[in-house]
């Protein structure tokens, strides 16, 4: 988020996470696959800020995971696994710990 305030980014951070997991629900897999990369990057750049956010996308992605099993999948799940390990860096350990288990 290159040129951005970290404030500017915390108070957006909410509104386009929001918008973000409607469109994962509803979207074609070329659009999903957009939207996983633009959630990686909003992790990655709000770091601890993304904490209050991380259970409920891990969540999320784990449900995707198993609703998207077919072949044509396999891009979406290989993002899918690299943006939850984004997210575990961004928010660290002691908050990733619980999932790793």
């Amino acid at each position: 988020m290159e040129g951005l305030s970290d404030a500017t980014l915390k108070e957006y951070l909410k509104p386009f996470l929001v918008r973000f997991f409607e469109i994962l629900r509803e979207a074609r897999s070329f659009t999903k696959e957009s939207v996983i990369s633009a959630v990686s990057t909003f992790a990655e750049s709000s770091g601890k800020d993304f904490i209050p956010f991380y259970e409920d996308a891990v969540k999320f992605f784990f449900q995707m995971m198993e609703s998207h099993t077919q072949k044509e999948y396999r891009q979406i799940r290989g993002m899918i696994i690299e943006v939850l390990t984004i997210m575990a860096h961004a928010v660290g350990f002691e908050t990733f710990r619980p999932f790793s288990e």
